[in-house]
Parts: structure tokens; C-alpha cells; sequence
């Protein structure tokens, strides 16, 4: 049909030189000035008709690569080692834009009909040559690929100018074949950015990813660094990257008018992965985070009102064969620090600024750790601690984060489900579930906190600028055991058993100042207390016991201060309620206006 995508290819300043002398010596090179992919369409109809292409400020070759086979090949950077096979790609600044169904529509074109069937013969021919040639190479390998700069544009839709861009200033990757068959793997990204529009950068300040693999044999292992990023999201971009995802990632049509593609068909025999893939015998990947500062902002023009500290962070991954071995996928998450911190102007005038911190007296301690693991016979695990954390409700700061990070209303038209009707976990009957074999998974969740801190803070005493407040403070140890049985055909929970389990509870009034707990004064005492659950089937039980002596002391200024606080939190609801709602209605007028807008949009430069 006419509204249906078109697309065209076009390269320019092509070279090809080839070397070869007998059989152990070859040199080539391949020099393409420019590659271009786009879609044909009518400019009034999409924005975005250039996928890929030079970026606007490169005058120089988009692709080059050369290839050496012989005897000693010596490589910069790799001076210690000499290689049999050597081929090195450089690539000049790129832009591509990603549209997800207009990049569907042409992978359709190359795996349906007899298109399709000569793209996959020719990749089958081209993989099998690849492999025979590389079982015929002895000695090292080298092989590289180097970008000078990338970018990549998400363009909201093709009928909208709004977009979301990352940036990559340079990309390097090595590959080694070694002697003893021992294969490396590096990754370096530096100068990754990120912003909405021609607004200012959501990150300002770039950061990098290195990536370092080593296989041996078959086990595999894997280090990612990531350096420390600092981002800025302003409510504006924050809907924008939510619009984003929904239209350009949640569309399934591939065309201007909303038609659907017809469903691929396949006249070429697939080959199964399994008959040639080897599964390695173990694979480890360690991860580590810098850490990560987020500030919310609620205007592109307002300074930052929230700060979200993310402090060194490490993840482990690993995956095994299930060859008579206890655990077949074990991840470590460790955390070291948390912090949510209230950075407006006036927040130095306030009893406290941190909403989450690590308490004090708990600094040295990793603030949260989760451990998940499966065993052979497919049974779960779960861990999770949290030491130190110390939690001050502020009403206020809470409500300007929900503000900013509210939602938008769904749009009923782009939907990430094939229908409505579509479910992840099908209903069934009774009768045909009573029928199936049901087959149970053992599952074990726990959750221990340790130091745990609640503090209620009453605004009122600080309304005129004191830097201290009169607070309510919850503190004790909760443990959490949970064993559930899972059914696997039916998807639900068969039996579960839970044991809470209270140690050194205790309540108590404090003053509240520079982050600082003054002059506590016990309202209850510390107590043990422990709760069963156990559910069944149709059945549930509960049971509750204090294991000592419960000491409550309630004078009329705590009643007071209770009282001024719950009435503050029930305020602070009704207030982010029907603030909510006044938002929803100027939003409605809003998006009215910049859909006519975008309709009338400017023209983009080429």
C-alpha cells in the first residue's frame, strides 16, 4: 500500500585494495565514504526520514577496515604480542534514529518471501565461510573495532519533533584469540550523554563503561566498571522519556495510517540453535557501580528540589550447569549507602534535609544486600538485609516527588499488549486445572532489617524557620521468614507459612536537630513479639504473642505530638489528592495544545 514505509539504501566512495602473496600472506582494505538508510515518505507526513547515516559535523570515511593474515603481525597498544590474523574497523561519527515499528517494517522486508529466503542463504553461506575460515587461522588472533562518536535519536513518533537522545563520544572494542585458545574481550564507551530535545542535558556530565571478558575453556568471566553519572530530570523530560517509550516503543503498526503488517511468512528452513551453539559450563559477571546522584527538578528553569544518592554499589552474577551442582544461578546485590536528601533552597533551615539515610552509628555496614539464588531442582531463595537505614517521613518533600514523577494519563492507542484480551497467565477452570498433573516449587524469602529507624517529624514546630522539630521515633529489628510452595502450571501460590519475628522494639520522643536525635524519652519500652501466618489451600491462620512485658508511658505532650503528626500526614494526602486532580485537568488542556503544536511543528534541518 502507498502509506506503507519505503526505504532506500545509498553508499558512495567505495574502495576495495587486496593483497596476497602465496598462502600465508594477505592484506585488505575497505573504505566506503557513505552509507545511508532512509525512508521515502512524504516530508509532510514524518520528521525522521534518515535512519542512518555521517553525523552533520563529520566530513571523513564512515567505514573503513583492514584485514592482515601472516607471520609477526604486531598491532599498536598490543606491543608484547605478535598475531597470525589481524582486522581492524574504524568507523566515523554515525547518527541513527530509532523508530521501533519503522525499523520492524524493514527487518520484515529481509526474513519474509523470497527476499527472505536469499538474505538467509546468503547469511548462512557468509557464517559457514566465517567459521571454516577461522578453524584454518592458527596463532593469534586480533580483532577491533573503533567509533569515533555515536549518536541515537528516539524520536517520539514519526509525526512528532519531540525526540530523546544518547550520545557516545567513543567507543572501542578488542577481541583475542590466544594461543592456548583463550579468548578476551574488552569494551570501552566514554562520553556517554543523554538529554530530551534541545532542552539542556539530562546527564551534563559524561560518564564511561568499561567491559572486560575472559573465556577459558568453557567457563566465562566478566567485569563491568561504571563510573559515577550525574543526571537531572526535570518534570518536563521526565514525561517526555514516559511518551517516548509509549508511542515509539509501544506502537505495533507499520504505517502512517495505522494499519497493521501482514504477519511475515518464512520460506526458509531455520537451523537450530542448539545443533550449533556450546553452552559454557559457568559464567560470572561482576559488576560495579561508582554510584549515581539524581536530582529532580520541577521546572526546566528551577533549581533541583530532590536529591537521590546512590553510593558504591557491587553485583554478582552467577550461572552454572546444573551438573551435580547445588545452585545453577546464584546474584549478589550489595549497596553501601542510600540517600534521599531535600536540596531546595530553604532545606539547610529544616531539622533535617534526608528523608533515607545510613545512620551515623552504622556508617561502616553495606546499607542493603540481596542475595537470590536457584537450586537444581528449581527451588528459589531470596535474602534480604538492610542495616542501619534510617527513614524521616517528610510529608512535603514526598509530596513535590510525587508531583514530579506522577504519570501521564495512558493513551488508549498505543498499547505494549498485542489486545486487551491478551494475558500473561491465562485463566483456566476448575475442572481442567483439577485434571493436570500440578507440580510444586519450593520458594524461601527472608528479610531481615537491622537498626531500623522511623522518624515522624511535626512540621509545625519549625514553621517559622527553627532548625529543630519535635519527632516521633520507631526503631527495632524485624526478621522475616517466608517458605511458600508454588504451582507451576497453575502460577499461584499453594501453601505459604511466614514468621515475623520483633527484637528491641521500642517508641520514644526525641528532638530533632541538624540531623541529630536530642533528648530521647522512652514512651515504650523495648519489646520481642512474634507473628505466624500460615495459609492453605482455603484456609488461614494467625497467631500473635508477645514474648515480654509490654511498658507503655504516654504523657499528654506525646498524645499532642501524635496527634499533630497523624493529622499532618492525613492533611498531606488530601492535599497531594486533589492536587493530583488539578494537575490531571491542566495536563488534559495542555497536551490538547501540543498536539495542535507538533502538527504545525518547525521544519528540522536535514
Amino acid at each position: 500500500p502507498d502509506d506503507f514505509f519505503k526505504f532506500y539504501f545509498s553508499m558512495s566512495k567505495t574502495a576495495l585494495c587486496l593483497l596476497k602473496e602465496g598462502e600465508t600472506k594477505l592484506d585488505a582494505t575497505l573504505d566506503i565514504g557513505d552509507l545511508s538508510i532512509g525512508s521515502s515518505n512524504e516530508p509532510k507526513q514524518c520528521f525522521w526520514d534518515k535512519i542512518l547515516g555521517l553525523s552533520s559535523v563529520s566530513q571523513s570515511t564512515l567505514f573503513s577496515a583492514t584485514y592482515k593474515k601472516g607471520i609477526g603481525i604486531k598491532v599498536d597498544g598490543e606491543s608484547q604480542r605478535s598475531y597470525s590474523s589481524v582486522a581492524l574497523l574504524k568507523l566515523s561519527p554515525m547518527r541513527c534514529v530509532y523508530i521501533h515499528y519503522q525499523i520492524q517494517t524493514l527487518l520484515s522486508y529481509f526474513s519474509s518471501g523470497s527476499l527472505g529466503a536469499v538474505a538467509s542463504q546468503a547469511a548462512s553461506t557468509a557464517a559457514s565461510a566465517a567459521k571454516d575460515a577461522s578453524t584454518a587461522i592458527t596463532g593469534a588472533q586480533y580483532y577491533s573495532l573503533e567509533a569515533a562518536g555515536l549518536e541515537v535519536i528516539f524520536p517520539q513518533s514519526l509525526q512528532n519533533i519531540d525526540f530523546v537522545s544518547s550520545s557516545m563520544r567513543s567507543f572501542h572494542t578488542s577481541h583475542q584469540v590466544l594461543e592456548d585458545e583463550s579468548n578476551e574481550t574488552r569494551v570501552e564507551m566514554r562520553g556517554l550523554t543523554m538529554r530530551c530535545g534541545d532542552r539542556k542535558p539530562i546527564i551534563p556530565e559524561a560518564f564511561e563503561i568499561k567491559v572486560q571478558m575472559h573465556a577459558i575453556s568453557t567457563d566465562i568471566r566478566v567485569e563491568i566498571f561504571v563510573s559515577r553519572s550525574l543526571l537531572f530530570l526535570s518534570r518536563i523530560d521526565f514525561l517526555q522519556i514516559l511518551r517516548t517509550f509509549q508511542e515509539n516503543f509501544g506502537r505495533k503498526t507499520g504505517s502512517l495510517t495505522g494499519e497493521r503488517l501482514p504477519e511475515p511468512t518464512s520460506t526458509h528452513a531455520k537451523c537450530d540453535p542448539k545443533a550449533t551453539s556450546i553452552s559454557p559450563s559457568s559464567v560470572s559477571v561482576n559488576t560495579i557501580f561508582e554510584g549515581l546522584d539524581l536530582f529532580l527538578c520541577e521546572s526546566i528553569s528551577s533549581s533541583p528540589a530532590i536529591r537521590l544518592g546512590i553510593g558504591y554499589s557491587l553485583v554478582t552474577l552467577l550461572m552454572m550447569q546444573p551438573n551435580d551442582k547445588e545452585e545453577t544461578l546464584s546474584c549478589d546485590f550489595t549497596l553501601h549507602n542510600l540517600e534521599i536528601e531535600d536540596v531546595r533552597p530553604n532545606a539547610d533551615l529544616r531539622c533535617t534535609s534526608y528523608m533515607i539515610s545510613h545512620a551515623d552509628e552504622f556508617g561502616e555496614d553495606d546499607l542493603f544486600h540481596l542475595k537470590f539464588s536457584k537450586k537444581v531442582d528449581d527451588s528459589l531463595q531470596l535474602l534480604c538485609v538492610l542495616n542501619g537505614i534510617q527513614v524521616c517521613y517528610l510529608p512535603d518533600l514526598t509530596r513535590v516527588a510525587l508531583s514530579i514523577l506522577k504519570p501521564p494519563e495512558v493513551d488508549d492507542n498505543f498499547r505494549l499488549s498485542e489486545s486487551p484480551s491478551t494475558s500473561l497467565f491465562p485463566v483456566e477452570s476448575l475442572s481442567e486445572r483439577d485434571e493436570k498433573n500440578v507440580s510444586l516449587v519450593s520458594a524461601s524469602i527472608s528479610f531481615k532489617t537491622r537498626n531500623f529507624r522511623l522518624i515522624l517529624e511535626n512540621n509545625a514546630d519549625n514553621a517559622e524557620g527553627g532548625n529543630s522539630s519535635n519527632v516521633l521515633v520507631l526503631q527495632g529489628n524485624i526478621d522475616v521468614q517466608a517458605n511458600a510452595s508454588l504451582s507451576t502450571s497453575r502460577r499461584e501460590v499453594v501453601r505459604c507459612n511466614v514468621l515475623l519475628s520483633g527484637e528491641n522494639f521500642e517508641l520514644y520522643t526525641a528532638r530533632l536537630s541538624n540531623s541529630k536525635l536530642l533528648s530521647p524519652i522512652q514512651v515504650m519500652e523495648p519489646i520481642i513479639y512474634h507473628v505466624s501466618i500460615a495459609v492453605a489451600d482455603n484456609t488461614f491462620e494467625m497467631n500473635f504473642a508477645f514474648l515480654s512485658n509490654v511498658i507503655i508511658m504516654v504523657s499528654t505532650l506525646d498524645y499532642l505530638l501524635s496527634t499533630r503528626i497523624i493529622l499532618k500526614i492525613l492533611s498531606t494526602s488530601s492535599d497531594m489528592r486533589s492536587r493530583n486532580l488539578q494537575v490531571t485537568e491542566e495536563s488534559t488542556g495542555n497536551d490538547s495544545e501540543s498536539i495542535a503544536k507538533a502538527k504545525m511543528g518547525p521544519q528540522l534541518n536535514a
